[in-house]
């Protein structure tokens, strides 16, 4: 619990750049109420929306003004035109950034209570379910957040075929249909218009490496190099180095044989 003399430091450190944006302090600390007020919010999102337009975005600068934002209008009883906006934009931003500490909370809790049209609910659902695949592997959770959804957005919807293909996704993983994953996410490395998805799938990139690899450790004593090249799309001098694989001319050696 803050002091009275520790509080009024607090305000008097905010009151010397209090005509700059990013000096609003958090609303949840009792120490700069400002932001309660609407035209205060106002300006620190339009000064937000400016920073996220730049060249090379300040991704702590812009996070932590839409956290004060949020905070700002936690109080109120309905999620009304401006808390919606802030709250569609702080998915938006915090995804870019690939900051889930801010996505995913508003993804589990404020989704089904925001105003959005088909193709936005289509990409937020769809975002959920890339990341509960993919972050931990939590398979049942992402096919149920599909089927609530799923239902929702029109048929022929664009909103439905992003959550479609994310749901295709998860199905490759569940299948360990690994080869077909690789394969986009090897497109996604080259697509500027995939790096949403690419952010999603790395996060669970290394995890499905490992898990193509225990499925030839199984299987196969011996591998042409060429089929694992393509099978993973990537350097395999780099993905064996922490494996027992090794190279034999134009093969790799998953496991000995054991002469009896």
């Amino acid at each position: 619990m803050a002091t009275e003399e520790q509080l009024k430091r607090r305000r008097e450190r905010f009151s010397k750049e209090s005509n700059k944006p990013s000096s609003y302090g958090l609303v949840s600390r009792g120490d700069d109420l400002r932001l309660k007020d609407e035209q205060e919010r106002k300006k620190l999102f339009s000064h937000i929306k400016k920073l996220c337009g730049e060249k090379s975005p300040p991704r702590d600068e812009i996070l932590l003004g839409l956290r004060k934002l949020r905070e700002a209008i936690l109080d109120k009883p309905i999620v009304d035109n401006e808390a919606n906006e802030i709250y569609v934009f702080s998915i938006q931003e915090s995804v870019k950034f690939g900051h889930y500490q801010t996505y995913l909370p508003l993804l589990l809790n404020v989704l089904k209570g925001l105003k959005l049209d088909s193709d936005q609910l289509g990409e937020f659902s769809s975002y959920l379910v890339l990341h509960l695949s993919h972050f931990n592997q939590e398979y049942q959770k992402a096919i149920r957040v599909y089927f609530e959804y799923r239902d929702q957005l029109p048929i022929n919807s664009y909103g439905r075929e992003q959550l479609n293909h994310s749901f295709e996704l998860v199905k490759l993983l569940i299948l360990q249909k690994y080869d077909r994953w690789f394969r986009y996410y090897h497109e996604c490395q080259y697509n500027p218009k995939l790096s949403i998805q690419l952010l999603f799938l790395k996060m669970g990139y290394h995890q499905v490496v490992a898990h193509a690899i225990n499925t030839f450790n199984r299987s196969y004593f011996i591998l042409p190099t060429q089929y694992l090249q393509d099978y993973f799309q990537t350097d395999l001098n780099e993905l064996i180095k922490d494996s027992s694989w090794k190279v034999q001319n134009d093969s790799i050696v998953i496991r000995e044989r054991h002469r009896q």
